[in-house]
């Protein structure tokens, strides 16, 4: 979408900025990655008869904030590394929060408070290998075909552009379509 309409031209307005190259790429590789949250045991469970329904999003807070065993697999090291070196952290956490309500794992006082702090430990369980999956070596062979796919977005460069604004219009972001009314404001036909 940035690199074939009329899109590009207007995240840019808003990101204050024109977008390199790069940008694209990262941004890609944020879209990319925006079901990484799929890798969780609990979600890979899923094609059994009767497991639990665990989800996607609020559960992939855990290996970046909430446990430092799993802070501590290089998968997440370097994702995390990423994300600082690209200025993307934020970007991160509005890509996982795709399906449009923000994330309290992401948030430590959401995400360590009252019955959340179970709920983080339990979330935390669900990157651990069961039964032959390993949910971390899953996020490590997506991280590889990012690599593989966007080459670019992985040479150092430059942040991303920090305007939030842009941030949240961008296509990274945004499950398409939505046909989302601030999308539709923003983007007048």
């Amino acid at each position: 979408m940035l690199t074939q309409t009329a899109y590009r031209g207007r995240v840019e307005g808003l990101a204050g900025r024109a977008l390199s190259d790069q940008d694209v790429e990262r941004l890609c590789v944020l879209a990319f990655l925006h079901n990484l949250g799929k890798a969780n045991s609990g979600f890979w469970r899923h094609q059994f008869p009767k497991m639990p329904c665990i989800g996607q999003t609020e559960v992939f807070g855990a290996p970046f904030h909430h446990s430092v065993p799993l802070r501590n697999q290089a998968v997440v090291r370097e994702l995390s590394a990423l994300m600082a070196a690209w200025g993307a952290a934020e970007h991160l956490t509005a890509v996982m929060a795709h399906h449009g309500r923000p994330l309290t794992s992401f948030n430590t006082a959401g995400a360590m408070s009252g019955s959340s702090t179970r709920e983080t430990r339990r979330d935390a369980s669900w990157w651990r290998p069961i039964d032959g999956y390993d949910p971390l070596a899953e996020l490590a062979r997506l991280l590889s075909a990012a690599r593989l796919r966007f080459p670019l977005a992985f040479v150092e460069g430059p942040p991303l552009p920090d305007a939030r604004v842009s941030w949240h219009c961008s296509p990274a972001s945004r499950p398409w379509p939505t046909g989302s009314v601030r999308t539709r404001r923003t983007f007048p036909s």
